[in-house]
């Protein structure tokens, strides 16, 4: 009995299917270009990171950590050692420049995130007056925690007074930064 084109087309169709099937199966997490094993997971100081879709999961004290860089990508950022000091605070000021145009809402999300884990309040703020809305002005002196996230051409992080100052022109910097100075805060990094 002779196969009309339809059902040729249909066994076509079922084989490239589960060749496909097979191929996903077969390169699972595997290196398209090498074809060897990648990691889901990586040791840091003594710590074990999991990839977990676009955050690297860890555990510190029982307490699970999302980050969105394993520690190694931030080893360029140089943290001065007493930012670490900031997880000691019992309330912390993320506070900007109202003149900025950036948009800090994932910096403020990770911050609250992280703070959270140490039953630390955080809260909005301003370093001036002039264009801040109906939120709290802040400076380096007061006796709370500061992170100042500042807008420039600069990559940098600088302690003054209670501030941890964080400079960058981008986002993504910023947030790269500051999770550096949560793994320093936590001891996975120096």
């Amino acid at each position: 009995m002779a196969l009309n084109l339809k059902q040729w087309g249909a066994i076509f169709i079922a084989g490239l299917f589960a060749m496909s099937i097979v191929g996903f199966i077969g390169v699972g997490n595997s290196n398209p270009v090498t074809g060897a094993a990648t990691s889901t997971s990586l040791d840091y100081n003594g710590y074990t990171f999991t990839k977990n879709g676009n955050y690297w999961q860890t555990s510190v004290n029982n307490i699970d950590f999302l980050f969105t860089s394993p520690p190694s990508a931030l080893e360029v950022f140089e943290i001065p050692e007493d930012s670490s000091e900031i997880i000691n605070f019992n309330k912390i000021y993320l506070a900007y420049n109202p003149e900025q145009s950036l948009d800090l809402s994932i910096i403020r999300f990770h911050a609250v995130s992280f703070f959270s884990n140490f039953n630390i309040r955080s809260f909005e703020a301003c370093i001036e007056e002039e264009g801040c809305p109906n939120i709290p002005i802040v400076d380096c002196t007061e006796d709370h925690a500061i992170i100042f996230i500042q807008d420039n051409d600069i990559t940098e992080v600088t302690t003054k007074d209670n501030c941890i100052e964080v400079h960058s022109a981008n986002i993504e910097t910023m947030q790269r930064q500051l999770e550096r100075i949560f793994y320093q805060s936590l001891g996975i990094m120096q």
